[in-house]
């Protein structure tokens, strides 16, 4: 009874596939549906053949299969697949729709055996997708067996197989055998167009090699400036990462060539660093002020660390607390370190009252009183007074067990 049900169910597929693409008439589709169910059930092993002759009118294999596919019958389309392959039909090959339909029919199934033809061999073209997707994969012993087995098999290599190459070496970091393939396209046959340069600039950059960097860059200035903003930024990184000495005045002018659309979160926070490092205080505080308009936010100790440490050199504790107050309310990462340059910053200009409302900012945060803490409060008190609260911070460096001057207590 069940069987019936999926033959009554599977004939109507049939009619509504035969009747879509309206090649033969309603008297010859069931003609085609018994031959193909004959086909499917392994009543009659050639009747493909009668389907792609039906009414008078024969379809080209790849038609036929085609069409059947459309049925997405797991067993028929499965041999619909097999005799595809094996029709020595080679003025009619196999079609990138009839490989796609197949091999989505094979991975439902799990057990399809879609083996290599005998008479079929790889070309150079298919060496590059595999050199290609090794290399996304990073793994480059495979990409370079694969280049190996190119020359043993006396192949030429093709401009797709030089930048599956170099792309495949950029993604593992490996940069000698990055320059080392670039060098024997300049010196073979086969010169490097303008992907391989923009690979090249890519490489250069993520390695930090900014002289051969900008030799490349010359080289596709012009492209690159108005159509490669991703090697833009991959530049500026670059730049911001080496130690050289104009680095600041080659990032702005690469920034200039970003369109503003183009925002990016962490090249914002890679310049305020940037900025920071170099003691530009009012470049730095533009950058942050563009964070907060689009609501990005550090994650990270080490770049708050980097912006403090700044404010510190230039002595602006009054800029530092108005930073501190915004980067609570966007949700910026807070640390200890905030809080306590700007009690050192107060202390240093004997602003005392003020130093002490920081330890009310520190509990309203959850933050606990750490020996740094004590320690910062003990040296202002001595220096400044008052003498109660000096011993008041002595008592409660007793009573956390942190160690106490010995001229605190001599006296």
């Amino acid at each position: 009874m069940m069987w019936r049900k999926l033959k009554k169910l599977w004939m109507k597929r049939v009619f509504l596939c035969l009747g879509d693409i309206r090649w033969i008439c309603s008297s010859r589709a069931l003609d085609a549906a018994k031959a193909f169910s004959r086909f499917s059930y392994g009543v009659h092993d050639n009747s493909l053949d009668e389907v792609s002759f039906i009414g008078g009118k024969r379809m080209s294999k790849g038609s036929t299969a085609f069409y059947c596919f459309k049925l997405d019958l797991s067993v028929g389309s499965c041999q619909v697949l097999n005799w595809r392959r094996k029709q020595l039909d080679y003025a009619a090959p196999m079609t990138v729709e009839e490989y796609s339909k197949g091999i989505a029919v094979a991975g439902r199934l799990k057990n399809v055996d879609l083996a290599m033809e005998p008479e079929c061999t790889p070309s150079i073209i298919t060496y590059n997708i595999l050199i290609s997707a090794f290399g996304r994969l990073m793994l480059v012993d495979h990409m370079e067996a694969t280049l190996r087995e190119i020359k043993e098999l006396s192949l030429t290599p093709t401009i797709h197989t030089y930048k599956g190459l170099i792309a495949g070496y950029i993604t593992a970091w490996m940069w000698e055998e990055m320059e080392k393939t670039y060098r024997i396209m300049k010196a073979g046959p086969i010169k490097p167009d303008i992907d391989i340069h923009l690979l090249m600039l890519r490489g250069y950059a993520h390695s930090g090699k900014l002289e051969k960097m900008e030799e490349i860059y010359e080289m596709v200035r012009d492209h690159v400036d108005h159509k490669e903003t991703p090697l833009i930024r991959a530049m500026i990184c670059a730049y911001c990462r080496s130690s050289h000495v104009a680095r600041v005045e080659k990032v702005e002018k690469l920034l200039r060539l970003i369109p503003e659309d183009e925002y990016r979160p962490w090249l914002n926070v890679l310049l305020i660093c940037l900025y920071a490092t170099e003691d530009l205080l009012e470049q730095m505080e533009n950058s942050i002020n563009e964070a907060f308009e689009h609501k990005a936010y550090v994650t990270t100790v080490g770049v708050m660390k980097c912006i403090i440490s700044s404010y510190f050199r230039h002595n602006a504790v009054d800029k530092l607390a108005d930073f501190v107050r915004r980067a609570e309310h966007a949700g910026w990462k807070v640390c200890r370190s905030l809080y306590h340059c700007k009690m050192v910053m107060y202390a240093a200009q004997m602003r005392i009252s003020e130093m002490e409302r920081v330890l009310d900012e520190m509990d309203r945060v959850n933050m606990h009183l750490s020996k740094k803490t004590f320690w910062i409060l003990y040296h202002a008190y001595e220096r400044w007074g008052p003498q109660s609260k000096l011993e008041q911070v002595i008592g409660m460096m007793c009573k956390h067990g942190y160690k106490v001057p010995l001229d605190a207590c001599n006296s």
